[in-house]
């Protein structure tokens, strides 16, 4: 049930009391957007730079991330280097605005319309989206 999880979110974590790091975990990597299925390259990149993984999130560690020729790894290693220079708990969907509606009410959504929107939350029952409106709309997972 966890991989299914893992993969439905895109590797979203979940995290001790919703918000922030993962305190009580283990791994420093899950305080990265790093997915879990790549913990060990991850690993493996982390010992090339020459760094120690209680050093991420740091000025150091990043840098000397950066110092790395991406195309000495096979795919998903580039990834794995950006998502390890990304800030902690880095949180992709900020780089996305939210989508607008005329008006901040749900009184503007229909049935049957189609608009864009932001995934806000993955549960195992669908996806919360956010759609402009005053709250964020869910899209269960049988539609």
């Amino acid at each position: 049930q966890m991989r299914k999880r893992e993969e439905c979110a895109g590797g979203a974590k979940r995290r001790k009391g919703g918000k922030g790091v993962q305190e009580d975990s283990p791994n420093y990597l899950d305080q990265t957007s790093v997915h879990p299925e790549c913990y060990e390259l991850a690993v493996q990149i982390v010992e090339d730079a020459g760094v120690e993984m209680a050093d991420i999130g740091s000025d150091n560690f990043r840098s000397s991330i950066q110092r790395l020729d991406p195309g000495q790894y096979a795919s998903p290693g580039p990834q794995v280097i950006a998502s390890l220079c990304e800030p902690l708990r880095y949180d992709y969907r900020t780089q996305f605005s939210a989508p607008l509606l005329k008006s901040s009410t749900s009184e503007e959504a229909r049935v049957g319309m189609v608009t864009e929107g932001r995934v806000t939350n993955v549960t195992q029952f669908g996806a919360f989206v956010d759609i402009g409106a005053h709250r964020d709309g869910l899209l269960h997972r049988s539609k």
